[in-house]
C-alpha cells in the first residue's frame, strides 16, 4: 500500500521510519503513536485515493490536524496510517458580502483568522493553540475557546463542510447558506465526530463584523461564587456583548509570572480572578461602572483593572493563555475538561476539593476556564516534594472522583476536547445506553468497515 501511495501521490506525500517522530507525539505527552506511515495529501483527490487504497488493503486511517489534541484522538498503532492534513491548507475563497470563507482542513486557525481580519472581518474561534491547531481538527472536536459566550462553539460557526466518506466519494455540503432546511443537517454529524465518520477536507465558516470597541477587564474577588455573581450581573446588563469571561485562580497567576518570560501581575490583589472581554462596550459606560460599584460594595476585597492600552490587554490575556505551559513547568498534572451548569460551579468545587485533598495531601488545584459557558479546566498539579510518578499513581482514583462528581452535579466529563481514547469508559455514563446505541448505528451506517479512527469515542 505504501508503494502504491508513493507512486500515486508522489514521494513528498509519504513519511516513514524515524522521520515520523514529529507526528507521533501528542502535545501533552500522554499518548504516543507508532504508525505504519504518515501520508500528507495535497488535494481532495489525494484523500480519495488514500481512502480507496485503505479499503483495498484493509488498513485503518487516523485523521490528524495540528496534533494539538489532548485526549488521544489522533493516536495510531503500527497497522494504521496517519492522514495528516497539513498540506491541504488553502483558503479557497472569502466572500466579504456574505461574511463567509471556505478554508481547507489543514489551514491553521491563526492563518484563517488573519485572512478574515485582512478583509475587516472576524473569525470568532479563538484558542491558545491557534498557531498550530488546524481548522479540520477544530471542526472534528467541535472546538470552543474563549469566545463561545458571544459567538458559540465552532458548531455554530460552520455553514458547510466537504468530507471524504468511507466509499472514497466526496460529500460536498459547502454552500454558504445560513438557512437550509433540505432534510437532515448532515454536516452536523461530522462536527465533533473526531474523524470517526469521514475525513473533513474543507470548511465553510461564517464570519462576523470586527468589534468597534473592545474593553478588557481584570477583576479579583474572594471566591468562585463571587465570580459567578459578577458574571450574572454582566450578562444581565450586556447580554451578547460579553465575549469572554475566564476564571483564573491565583495559583495560575503565580505559575505564569514565575515561569513565563515577560509576564507580570495585573494587580496585587489575590483571591480568585476573572478576565472579562466586552465587545462594543465603552470602559466608562454607566452600566459597567454600576457593576463595578455593586461588586465593590458587596465584596470589600473586590478589585478591578480595566486595560487602558492594547499592551495591557495583551498582558491580561497572556496570563490566561500561558496557564497550561506554566503548569507543565510545575511537574506532573492530572487534567479534566468538564462543564457544569453555571449555578453548580461553586457548589461542585466546594464539595470536591476536600475529597481530592484527602486523597492526595498537598495537591495543588489549578481550576480555570470559560466560566461563562460552564467549562472548567479542572487541573491538579503534583504536590511540592512528591515525585511525578508517585503522583501519577493516583490518576485513576482522581479521575473517578472528579468525573463521578461532575455527572452527579449534572455536568459533562468532556466539554470541548472530545472523547478520544481517554474518556471512552465514561461515554455511556454520560449519554446513556440508548445514546451509545445510536452513535454505534451512525458509525455503522457511515463507516461500515470501521476504517476511520477505530477505537476513538466508541
Amino acid at each position: 500500500m505504501i508503494e502504491q501511495l508513493r507512486a500515486q501521490l508522489g514521494p513528498a506525500a509519504l513519511v516513514t521510519g524515524a522521520e515520523m517522530h514529529g507526528y507521533l507525539q501528542e502535545w501533552r505527552g500522554t499518548y504516543t503513536s507508532d504508525a505504519l506511515a504518515v501520508v500528507l495529501p495535497g488535494s481532495v483527490a489525494d484523500v480519495q485515493t488514500i481512502v480507496r487504497l485503505a479499503s483495498e488493503h484493509d488498513v485503518s486511517l487516523v485523521p490528524q490536524g495540528g496534533n494539538t489534541g489532548l485526549v488521544g484522538g489522533a493516536v495510531a498503532n503500527p497497522t494504521q496510517l496517519i492522514v495528516n492534513l497539513t498540506r491541504l491548507n488553502r483558503i479557497r475563497s472569502l466572500d466579504r458580502d456574505n461574511a463567509s470563507m471556505l478554508v481547507e482542513a489543514g489551514c491553521t486557525l491563526d492563518i484563517a483568522r488573519q485572512a478574515a481580519a485582512a478583509e475587516g472581518l472576524l473569525l470568532a474561534l479563538d484558542l491558545s493553540s491557534a498557531g498550530s491547531c488546524q481548522i479540520g481538527g477544530n471542526v472534528s472536536t467541535n472546538a470552543g475557546g474563549v469566545n463561545v459566550l458571544r459567538y458559540g462553539s465552532i458548531r455554530q460557526q460552520v455553514l458547510g463542510l466537504e468530507v471524504v466518506t468511507a466509499s472514497g466519494d466526496v460529500f460536498d455540503a459547502t454552500q454558504a447558506l445560513r438557512k437550509n432546511n433540505s432534510g437532515y443537517d448532515l454536516k452536523q454529524l461530522f462536527i465533533g465526530a473526531e474523524g470517526t465518520l469521514g475525513i473533513v477536507t474543507a470548511v465553510h465558516l461564517c464570519l462576523f463584523a470586527q468589534p468597534q470597541q473592545r474593553t478588557v477587564m481584570w477583576v479579583s474577588v474572594p471566591d468562585v461564587q463571587a465570580v459567578v455573581h459578577c458574571f450574572g450581573l454582566l450578562r444581565e446588563r450586556f447580554s451578547g456583548n460579553v465575549s469572554a469571561f475566564e476564571l483564573i485562580p491565583d495559583i495560575a497567576v503565580q505559575f505564569v509570572t514565575q515561569h513565563m518570560s515577560g509576564m507580570r501581575r495585573v494587580s496585587d490583589a489575590r483571591g480568585v480572578h476573572a478576565l472579562i472581554e466586552l465587545h462594543d462596550v465603552s470602559p466608562d459606560a454607566r452600566p459597567l461602572q454600576g457593576v463595578v460599584a455593586h461588586m465593590a460594595a458587596q465584596y470589600p476585597a473586590f478589585d478591578a483593572v480595566i486595560a487602558t492600552s492594547e499592551a495591557q490587554a495583551q498582558m491580561m490575556w497572556g496570563l490566561r493563555h500561558h496557564i497550561s505551559d506554566a503548569q507543565r513547568c510545575e511537574g506532573a498534572s492530572v487534567k479534566h475538561d468538564i462543564a457544569l451548569p453555571i449555578s453548580q460551579i461553586a457548589p461542585f468545587i466546594e464539595s470536591v476539593l476536600p475529597e481530592i485533598e484527602r486523597l492526595v495531601t498537598g495537591i495543588r488545584p489549578v481550576i480555570f476556564g470559560h466560566i461563562g459557558d460552564g467549562n472548567l479546566h479542572f487541573n491538579l498539579s503534583q504536590p511540592v516534594g512528591v515525585a511525578a510518578d508517585a503522583f501519577r499513581a493516583h490518576t485513576v482514583a482522581l479521575n473517578d472522583l472528579v468525573n463521578n462528581a461532575v455527572i452527579a452535579y449534572g455536568g459533562t466529563v468532556s466539554a470541548e476536547h472530545g472523547i478520544g481514547l481517554q474518556k471512552r469508559a465514561w461515554l455511556e455514563r454520560q449519554v446513556g445506553g440508548s445514546g451509545v446505541a445510536m452513535m454505534r448505528a451512525i458509525k455503522q451506517a457511515l463507516d461500515p468497515e470501521h476504517r476511520f479512527n477505530p477505537g476513538k469515542i466508541l
